[in-house]
């Protein structure tokens, strides 16, 4: 039986980041709570600067985005990651959780000026709110009950730490299997069983057969823009460059590494391509050489030939699926998360 883990993985980036934004409560518009229904809504109040909190969002950004680019989407919002490229992914989540504690420590350094800064605002926004709900009672009494309230939605440091969070779930790609069973009053029960199991892994093969199919449609898509991009600097008559080529070749190092159902057509055209046009090859002295211009745009229609053909489904994903196994889950820990905390009950993931 081959190991699971010499296909890949399922991965699940979890990250929690503290909005900033309280929900409004009646008190706080000058509204008499009982006036309100269960099902409204008030909207929200702003305790920080937005800004405060676009150097953590942006590191969130870049570690979703490095996420992405090295592994395929399925349709629950986990990752299916190669055995080849986990070293990186790894790396690149441990680059970003590491990011994640400096950008969060900056901003629990600077807590106590971002409330500060919004002092002003939020005495303004009660003067507004008191008139707003028909100037109820004294002025100064409102504002200062209000300013009291939101006082009391902001967390403490200790609190506001622990809405941060940035971790990752890694799972293997199995379903509960069945045991064989020797009583007879209930073998009818087991072969029905068996069935159902059976129906299971038909309808788990089909959706992330299709997740699958999706993903590689992209990377071929991105393969043949990459090309139309060169081709359409070379039409221009503008000077190739080391940038544009440099782009082109980190597309096709991307796709021979996430191309683990073997691609043939495609990654046949790639090799051809970079040997015959990409191996020495000057940008600055294509716009000079007729020969090296012509040969360069018959290899790059090539592959955007070769990456815009349709393949049949089973020529791709089925080589995928026949190298994932059914068994039941084995007792060695896996399914636990491997950033910030160790929850119990670890969902099973198909």
């Amino acid at each position: 039986m081959p190991d699971l883990l010499s296909a890949g993985l399922l991965l699940k980036l979890d990250v929690t980041v503290w909005t900033g934004t309280p929900a409004l409560s009646a008190p706080d518009l000058g509204l008499d709570p009982a006036s309100i229904a269960a099902h409204y809504t008030l909207g929200r109040k702003r305790l920080v600067p937005k800004p405060s909190l676009d150097p953590v969002a942006g590191v969130v950004r870049q570690a979703r985005y490095a996420l992405e680019s090295l592994s395929h989407p399925l349709p629950d919002g986990s990752r299916f990651v190669l055995e080849a490229t986990a070293p990186e992914v790894e790396a690149q989540l441990r680059r970003g959780q590491a990011r994640f504690e400096a950008a969060v420590a900056a901003f629990l350094e600077a807590y106590p000026a971002h409330r500060a800064a919004m002092a002003a605002e939020w005495e303004a926004a009660a003067a507004v709110a008191w008139r707003t709900a028909g100037r109820p009672g004294d002025e100064a009494a409102f504002v200062t009950a209000f300013l009291a309230r939101v006082a009391a939605a902001a967390p403490t440091p200790t609190e506001l730490r622990r809405k941060f969070e940035f971790f990752w779930w890694t799972y293997t790609l199995r379903l509960h299997g069945t045991e064989r069973i020797g009583l007879a009053g209930v073998a009818d029960a087991e072969r029905a069983r068996r069935v159902r199991d059976g129906a299971y892994r038909a309808e788990v093969e089909a959706r992330i057969g299709a997740a699958l199919e999706r993903s590689l449609a992209g990377f071929r898509a991105q393969v043949a823009e990459a090309c139309r991009a060169v081709l359409a600097h070379i039409q221009s008559g503008h000077p190739l460059r080391e940038g544009t080529v440099e782009r082109l070749r980190r597309t096709i190092r991307r796709f021979r590494a996430l191309n683990f159902v073997d691609d043939d057509a495609l990654a046949g055209a790639l090799a051809a391509f970079e040997q015959a046009c990409l191996e020495g090859l000057d940008p600055a002295a294509v716009q000079g050489a007729p020969d090296v211009r012509a040969l360069l745009t018959a290899g790059l229609q090539a592959v955007v030939e070769a990456a815009t053909t349709a393949r049949p489904r089973s020529a791709l994903t089925g080589r995928a699926l026949r190298r994932f196994d059914v068994e039941a889950p084995a007792e060695d820990g896996i399914g636990e998360p491997e950033g910030s905390r160790t929850p119990r009950d670890a969902p099973t993931a198909a």
